[in-house]
């Protein structure tokens, strides 16, 4: 995919994407939710935060900066859900590098 071949700045993705974007019944407006959008990123600046500081260690680095914020977290349940959402979990269903689980029955 050529998405995860080069990483452009935000600003470049949404001009790029919104300009590839074919007209439909729904407008672009309602099409896409920045609002909604926005309010996430808002509710979850504490999280992005630390992991953002966690750009580019070392594999141990990076799994002991993820265990440290979520022993000194308040509310544990919000930063594992935010974790969940990054690696892409939906529901039962989650995808990582390593593969798809669809969890347990």
């Amino acid at each position: 995919m050529p998405i995860r071949q080069h990483r452009p700045d935000t600003e470049a993705f949404v001009e790029e994407f919104l300009a590839q974007t074919v007209p439909s019944a729904i407008p672009n407006d309602r099409f896409i939710n920045w609002d909604g959008l926005n309010e996430s990123i808002e509710m979850d600046s504490e999280q992005i935060a630390a992991i953002v500081e966690l750009e580019d260690v070392e594999k141990e680095a990076f799994v002991g900066g993820v265990a440290d914020a979520l022993m000194a977290a308040d509310d544990t349940r919000e930063w594992i859900d935010f974790y969940f959402e990054l690696v892409g979990e939906r529901g039962n269903k989650y995808s990582s590098l390593e593969g798809c689980d669809s969890g347990h029955k």
